[in-house]
């Protein structure tokens, strides 16, 4: 009896195993499989749930659960599951491909505010995403503050790059990118990449690794390279000023950095 048991419960691990669902791939073949789910058995209940709701040109809490309810239905008929779907396209990068998955079924328009409480907190209970989505939904936001840290770098009050004016404006700012090594204007630097102004001749210079810099802030700036960060700190822009080889086609004209006499905190993304 105890043996059969056993095996029993040993099916039920192997079942659930097997059934729990994956990302859908972002691409047009998934979510045209969407799609269709959603049109053979949940659209008319859709609709006619969202008749029933005040509807805004933003996505409402109530709005969104209609949504979330019925959308997380199809992807599981789909054999997906929207709250790894979701995870997924928050790490993925803009693609094409990845636009027009998500403007098929119309995601991205409530993606975009899974920041905000009321809209996670309506997809968390019609099941389409979890804690962990939500959480990276606002750690991917510029405008939410990072709450919890992986590096921080203190501020030096004595920094100052040679030839620079200390006067120089700055503005305080919350930025997304990569933390990359120069190769040309920023040859012996890291700086830092905007995931939508790409090119080392847009980087914000971050710190020059020839210095000769404190041992525990040198192996902080070693385990920041080619990671997806977010960071908040202030930057100036030097005016007038190019970098880089003359002969080369990468010329950073203008150039801005990191004021390093401020705190540097950086999120892993």
């Amino acid at each position: 009896m105890i043996r059969l048991f056993l095996a029993s419960c040993f099916f039920c691990l192997c079942a659930n195993v097997q059934a729990a669902q994956v990302a859908a791939p972002l691409d047009m073949a998934a979510s045209q499989k969407i799609v269709n789910a959603f049109k053979d058995d949940y659209e008319d209940d859709f609709k006619s749930d969202m008749a029933r709701v005040p509807t805004f040109a933003f996505p409402t809490a109530e709005q969104s659960y209609v949504y979330a309810k019925y959308m997380n239905k199809a992807f599981e008929k789909a054999g997906y599951s929207m709250d790894q779907t979701l995870y997924s396209y928050f790490k993925a990068e803009r693609t094409a491909s990845v636009v027009l998955f998500m403007s098929k079924i119309n995601l991205e328009t409530y993606a975009i505010f899974l920041k905000n409480d009321a809209i996670g907190a309506a997809f968390k209970r019609a099941g389409g995403a979890s804690d962990r989505t939500l959480q990276y939904a606002k750690d991917i936001a510029r405008e939410m503050p990072i709450t919890s840290a992986d590096y921080i770098v203190e501020g030096d009050p004595n920094y100052k790059i040679e030839g620079v004016p200390d006067n120089l404006p700055i503005r305080h700012e919350r930025l997304l990118g990569y933390v990359k090594q120069g190769s040309g204007p920023w040859l012996g630097w890291l700086y830092l990449e905007s995931l939508t102004n790409r090119g080392e001749q847009n980087g914000i210079g971050i710190v020059d690794m020839r210095d000769n810099l404190p041992e525990g802030e040198a192996s902080i700036w070693k385990q920041l390279i080619n990671k997806k960060v977010k960071v908040e700190g202030a930057y100036f822009t030097v005016r007038g000023v190019s970098m880089g080889v003359p002969e080369s086609k990468v010329i950073a004209t203008d150039p801005s950095f990191f004021d390093r006499k401020v705190a540097l905190t950086f999120k892993t993304l």
